[in-house]
């Protein structure tokens, strides 16, 4: 099961410029694993979920 955390406004925003930073250099990182032909997981799916919900793309969890 999921888990839900809930945050105001203001704190989504400040999260978001870190957490986006961080979703930046894990695509890096999942790129050259690829490139190398190395089967590694470096979490972007979970990473772009999280900056969608910081800002708010779509999840009603984001909002509640």
């Amino acid at each position: 099961m999921p888990t839900a955390i809930v945050l105001t406004p203001a704190q989504a925003f400040e999260l978001l410029p870190l957490a986006s930073a961080r979703l930046e250099h894990l695509k890096r990182q999942q790129t050259a694993a690829d490139v190398a032909g190395r089967r590694e997981n470096w979490g972007v799916t979970l990473w772009t979920e999280i900056v969608q919900a910081l800002r708010g793309d779509g999840s009603e969890r984001a909002t509640a």
